[in-house]
């Protein structure tokens, strides 16, 4: 039984191995690019104040180490919830 469609199974994958493209997992240790708050790393995809706004997902209680769950459910939930988030981020920041 598939619980992600592939792209968040890849999403994922790369969540888990810090390969997404935000400036932490790159050595660039800056404030997040949107709200000029948090620091712009992946937990703060779910923390950020203009993303919740924009993606009410984000307003519920998560926990980012699901992506690091045994459960494939947590994981499956939580990639689908940041690699929207992600989305949303990059969409604003492109505009």
């Amino acid at each position: 039984i598939s619980i992600a469609p592939n792209r968040t199974k890849k999403f994922l994958f790369k969540l888990r191995t810090r390969m997404v493209d935000v400036g932490f997992n790159f050595g660039k240790k800056n404030k997040c690019k949107l709200c000029l708050v948090g620091n712009d790393d992946q937990e703060n995809l779910l923390k950020c104040f203009k993303l919740k706004t924009a993606h009410p997902d984000l307003l519920q209680d998560l926990n980012y180490c699901d992506i690091f769950d045994d459960d494939i459910e947590k994981q499956a939930k939580m990639g689908k919830i940041l690699e929207k988030s992600f989305r949303i981020r990059q969409e604003i920041l492109d505009s």
